[in-house]
This record gives structure tokens, sequence and C-alpha cells, in this order.
């Protein structure tokens, strides 16, 4: 199985910090982990183990849909808006899918050439026989050999945060334009952004999970450093394609067009204040965290949850019960665990033994499973012990830690993804769950992420 093992993909340091292992819906990798850059803040995968994750993009009818070739039309358009198209000229689409930009890019501009790269070759196969103008060749970037200077304009969009080392194919692009030539990438997966394609991302399993071969996150101003590590950035132009239900929010793209620039040698020129972006891109993914749980308590309040019985009384356990009490509405029920805690500020809750954990129901209660070490364990003891029918809701992914106050350098895996799972709120869904008048107005989840 090949295993890529990099140096931050944008400004070669080696000094990373892994802050979660990497998740695809819901599995979590033992191998593959997330990772920031401590001096430049850039956030991406290391390693890179691409056998260990289900392929995506594989079945060509994913791509036959009136959305993909509508905003193919579109693309179209606005490229040919922004080009001097000349007889000959050659356009390479990097990630060409089913061929619809191409498609599209030839009829509107039949003078010129267009070739296309794609990966998933049951799709490029089922691209060349349907649009026979098209040069499509079942390649990723890194397994594709051009001529250098083969081409006069190469598009990158929505596909560079697959990439398995992004400053690598970047600069295998940059070959591969003319001196002078143009490279217009366009992405949706940034940092801070709250939205995907027909998707909201509330907390970090979304961000860093929604697509198994995700490999960088960046924000615009490190995109903007890794460009120009090889192009000149003439513009860069905002678009919205979407506004994304339960909450109508804006689904933007970012397009940054650039000249081919031989002279620059691929060395990352930090701005003034770059020292920042790694302290403020930790604190992001804590931040999201944090409100992540403060949120899914909240959706239990919604729900009926009344007394939540901690399960367990460790690092993870304080943190928990430090939530509940800000966020008020919910009573502790009670502590289980077989070891009595003597801590200041904790001293006021019923402690019980696990033999005695029913003795804290009373009707209205819910189960927090609230421990790391042997969380499947402790799991299987809180179902043998509660009563049948009392919700027992494990709060921390095994190898994930719900905790943002007590992360430490010491212990890379001290990093919450979220509280609990969905899937035991009762049936209720992510997306159901924020519809209910009772959480939107017991807390303000616009400004949640």
């Amino acid at each position: 199985m090949l295993s890529y093992i990099f140096d931050c993909p944008t400004c070669n340091s080696s000094d990373k910090e892994t802050l979660l292992r990497s998740i695809n819906r819901g599995n979590i990798s033992d191998f593959e982990k997330v990772v920031i850059c401590k001096h430049c803040g850039l956030v991406y995968k290391n390693p890179v183990v691409p056998d260990d994750t289900p392929p995506c993009y594989q079945d060509p009818e994913l791509w036959n849909t009136d959305y993909f070739r509508q905003r193919a039309d579109e693309l179209a358009e606005y490229i040919k808006s922004e080009v001097d198209f000349q007889p000959g000229m050659k356009f390479l689409e990097v990630g060409a899918a089913r061929g619809l930009l191409l498609n599209s890019l030839k009829q509107k501009c039949p003078e010129i050439d267009v070739y296309g790269v794609e990966p998933a070759v049951d799709v490029a196969r089922q691209a060349a026989r349907a649009f026979p103008s098209i040069n499509m060749f079942p390649s990723s970037i890194d397994e594709c050999h051009f001529s250098p200077g083969a081409f006069d304009i190469v598009a990158v969009i929505g596909v560079d945060y697959l990439f398995l080392n992004h400053g690598d194919s970047m600069r295998k692009i940059s070959s591969m334009v003319k001196e002078g030539g143009r490279i217009y990438v366009e992405r949706n997966m940034f940092l801070g952004k709250s939205t995907l394609t027909n998707q909201e991302m509330f907390d970090c399993e979304d961000v860093v999970g929604s697509n198994s071969m995700f490999r960088t996150w960046f924000t615009d101003e490190i995109f903007r450093v890794q460009l120009n590590r090889f192009f000149d950035i003439e513009k860069v132009a905002r678009s919205v394609k979407q506004l994304v239900p339960p909450r109508n929010l804006e689904n933007y793209h970012l397009g940054y067009w650039c000249k081919n620039n031989e002279s620059k040698t691929g060395e990352a020129c930090l701005p003034n204040g770059y020292e920042q972006w790694y302290g403020q891109n930790k604190a992001w993914f804590q931040n999201l965290a944090r409100q992540t749980s403060i949120r899914e308590l909240e959706m239990l309040k919604a729900v009926g949850g009344k007394r939540a019985i901690i399960f367990g009384f460790t690092e993870e356990s304080r943190f928990l019960i430090d939530l509940i009490r800000e966020i008020g509405g919910l009573e502790i029920a009670g502590i289980v665990a077989d070891t009595t805690p003597h801590i200041q500020g904790y001293e006021g809750y019923k402690v019980v033994g696990t033999q005695d954990a029913a003795s804290l129901v009373t009707g209205s209660e819910f189960v927090l499973v609230a421990t790391l070490v042997d969380h499947d364990k402790a799991f299987q003891v809180a179902t043998h012990y509660m009563p049948q029918g009392v919700p027992i809701l494990p709060c921390f992914r095994t190898k994930n830690a719900l905790i943002s106050s007590i992360f430490s350098s010491n212990d890379e895996n001290k990093f919450q993804v979220k509280a609990f799972l969905p899937a035991t709120l009762s049936g209720i869904s992510k997306n159901k769950a924020f519809r209910l008048n009772s959480l939107v107005q017991a807390h303000q989840v616009q400004d949640l992420v």
C-alpha cells in the first residue's frame, strides 16, 4: 500500500502538529492524519494513504445532471469572456470529468484545441466517446507528461484539493504552461468557509470528512501565497453558486486568474503577519469544536432532554460538565464513577458506582458517556447497568476527544471531532434538528460556524 509522507506543501516546513485523524463519513483512518503547519498555518493531510480511503468520482453518471451541464456552459462562457482565444491555442483542463466544460468551450471556440486529464478511467473513457473533438487522457496530474510549455491555458476547477502534494502538482502545471500563459484555478473549499455544494458544514467532521480525498484546507491568504510561488496572480473573482439550506448560506467559489512566470522558483514568500496564521487556524478548529459541543447539547434540550447522567469522571467529563453549566437548562443528575472524584468545584454532585447507576434515573434522563480511555468498554458498561429505554450517548470518537480546553501537545489526538453522534439524537438528523424553533431560539445558530 502506497503511503506519501510530506512536509508542508506550501512552505516546506517539517514543523507540524496533528489536529485530528482523517475521517470519511464517520470512519476514522488508522493511518492518515490532518495536521497543521506550525510555520505558515496550512492545514493538510499527512501522511496520505490513497488506498486506505474509498475513491470518489468513479461513476460517470455522477456528472450526468442538469446542474453540471449548466455549470459547464456557464464556466465556458465565463472563460471565453476572460481569454482572447486565437486559432490553434491549446487549452488543458485538469480533472476534466465527463468533458462537459471542454465540449462547451470547443463549441463556443471551435478554433482552439482542447485537452483533458481525468484520473477516473471510466469517466475519462465516457468523455472521449461522447465528445470525439476532445483530446482526453485517463491520468492524474501526477501521471501525465506533456512537453514543457505545451499549453496556452490550463484550468484547474474544483480539483486542486485532491492533489497528493499540492506544491508538486502546481510546479508541474507551471512547467506545462507557456511563459506568460494563463492559469485559472477555482476552488470552493477554504478554511473558515461553512458551505460546500448542497451542504452546510456544521462541525470539524464535516470540514475534514465530507470527502475522503480532500487533502488541503487553505485559507484565501495561504492559497495566494501558494499560487504566487509559481505564478503572478492577475485577479481574483468571487462567485456565489447557490444558497445552501436550511439557512440559505452562500456557497461561493474563488477563481484565481494567474500568468505563468518561469522566473519564479517555487519559494514561498510569506507576508508580514504570517506568524499569526498558525494560531488563528488552530483556534478556528478549536472554537468550531467547542461550538459543536454547545450546539449538540442544545439539540438534546430541544428534543426533551432535562437531566444528564455523566458516565465516567475524566478530563472529558470536567469539560462536559463546564459546558452544561454554561448553556443552562440541563440538570446534572449525577456522575457514575467507581472512584470518588475529589476535585475543586465538583464536590456538589452525587456520585454513584456503576452497579448503582440506575438509582439516578427518574424518567427524563439521558446518559453521556464521557471518557476517551476505553470508550467502547465504558459504553457497554453503561448499556448494561442503565434501564432499558434510557438514551445513552457516546460523546467522543475513538481516537479523538471532545476537549479544546485541555488540548495537549503531548497527546496529539486530544481534539474533538464532534460531541454526539447525530444518529443517536432520537433519530433526528442534523438538518432537522437545526430547524427546530426551540433550538434556533435557544442559541444564535447563525453565529455558530
